[in-house]
């Protein structure tokens, strides 16, 4: 069979309007989703190493947090690591920062009010 008019092969029909709108959409759309992929994934976040919950407790701070609230008088019936400062509230200290002294502080009211280390 062959159509009329041709001498030999089957013409293909003429793309209709709507195909070849509907292949420039299909493009169009995997152009667009395509770039929006690569855009989210350079948005990823990059992976942070957390940070420790708790501080370090070079000077066993964690061993004292049991004064916290307790009147300062306790504290001379009891024996420190050297260095240790018992801090008043309008007393002067250094801002030198060492990790391994154990500081003391009490406020007013004559209670212990923290215990850490700096």
């Amino acid at each position: 069979m062959t159509p009329t008019g041709s001498s030999s092969a089957w013409m293909r029909p003429e793309p209709s309007p709507m195909s070849i709108a509907g292949d420039a959409m299909t493009a169009r759309s995997l152009i667009l989703a395509l770039t929006a992929t690569a855009i989210l994934a350079a948005c990823e976040p990059v992976p942070v190493e957390p940070l420790p919950d708790t501080p370090p407790d070079d000077c066993r701070a964690s061993a004292y947090q049991g004064l916290v609230g307790q009147p300062v008088s306790v504290l001379t019936a009891m024996t420190f690591p050297i260095g240790t400062r018992q801090i008043g509230p309008d007393d002067a200290v250094t801002s030198d920062f060492r990790p391994e002294r154990l500081n003391i502080e009490y406020g007013r009211t004559g209670l212990i009010e923290k215990v850490s280390c700096y």
